[in-house]
C-alpha cells in the first residue's frame, strides 16, 4: 500500500487513525492525568501549524517506525494536569521535578503508541519536509477540553503500518503511572525540632548563650517534612553509625 500525505488520507483512514490514537491516549490519561481527564477529542490536522511552533519529543522503534509528541511552546498545561490540581498559581511550574515528570509522561505516551522495541531519540524532520504535500506525515491533535492539548506526529512508515493493521488494534501497553515515574526521584527532608516567635529587635540582638524556647516538649517527636512542603512523618532523634538519625514513629 502506498503511503499518502496527511492531506489526502481518506475518511475511513482518518477514522481508524483517530480511534487508535484516542484509545492509546485515553489509557495513558488514566495512568498519568487527574481522574477528570479521560477521553480526549482526537482529530487529524489537515493544515497544522509550523513544526517550529511546538516543542517536540520523538521516538523510533526499529528503523523507520517513529512518532513524536508536540506541545505548543511555552504551554505548561501538561505539568498542571499531571499534578491533578486546578490551582496553577500554587505550583512552581519551573520545578525540576515537574519538568522531569513531564518528560517521563511524554515518553510514556510515545512508548504506549509505538509499543516495545529499541527506542532512541531522533531528530525532527525539517519543516519543509513535514509540511510538503505528499510527505506522508500525519499530525493528530489530542485535546482534553479546557485542560490540555497535545499533538502526535506520525512518520510515513508509522501511518502505513497502522493503516495496514486490521481494525483498531493498538500497541501493547507499556506505559507506567506517574507515581511509578517518581519512585526514582530524590527529595530533601527537613527535620523540625520546633518553632518560636521572637520580636525583630530580639533577633538582631542574638548572641552566644541566648536561649530560645521552642513550642515542643523534649518528649514530643520531631517533625519531618519535604523541603518547602508539608509534614510527611514524625520521629525521635537518635544515633546510627555515629551519625544523628531519626526513627520514624508516625506518618502523615
Amino acid at each position: 500500500m502506498a503511503t499518502r500525505p496527511f492531506k489526502l488520507v481518506n475518511h475511513s483512514e482518518t477514522q481508524r487513525l483517530c480511534e487508535r490514537v484516542s484509545a492509546t491516549a485515553s489509557r495513558w490519561a488514566q495512568d498519568w492525568l487527574s481522574a477528570a481527564l479521560t477521553n480526549p477529542k482526537v482529530e487529524i490536522q489537515t493544515a497544522p501549524e509550523s513544526i517550529e511552533l511546538r516543542d517536540w519529543t520523538a521516538k523510533r522503534v526499529g528503523t523507520e517506525t517513529a512518532a513524536a509528541v508536540g506541545i505548543k511552546k511555552g504551554d505548561t498545561s501538561l505539568r498542571v494536569s499531571l499534578t491533578g490540581t486546578a490551582e496553577q498559581s500554587s505550583l512552581d511550574l519551573e520545578d525540576p521535578m515537574l519538568e522531569e515528570l513531564e518528560r517521563k509522561a511524554i515518553q510514556a505516551l510515545l512508548e504506549s503508541s509505538l509499543g516495545s522495541g529499541d527506542r532512541t531519540d531522533i531528530d525532527m524532520p525539517a519543516p519543509q519536509e513535514f509540511e510538503a504535500r505528499g510527505s506522508g506525515y500525519v499530525v493528530l491533535q489530542c485535546r482534553w477540553e479546557g485542560a490540555l492539548e497535545l499533538h502526535l506526529l506520525l512518520w510515513p512508515k508509522t501511518v502505513e503500518a497502522w493503516l495496514g493493521q486490521a481494525g483498531t488494534k493498538t500497541a501493547r501497553r507499556v506505559s507506567v503511572s506517574r507515581l511509578d515515574a517518581l519512585d526514582t526521584q530524590t527529595v530533601k527532608l527537613e527535620v523540625i525540632a520546633g518553632e518560636a516567635e521572637i520580636a525583630f529587635d530580639e533577633l538582631r540582638s542574638l548572641c552566644e548563650g541566648v536561649i530560645i524556647k521552642l513550642d515542643r516538649r523534649l518528649d514530643q517527636p520531631l517533625q519531618l517534612r519535604v523541603q518547602g512542603d508539608g509534614v510527611v512523618c514524625a520521629g525521635h532523634l537518635g544515633l546510627n553509625d555515629d551519625r544523628r538519625a531519626i526513627q520514624v514513629v508516625a506518618t502523615s
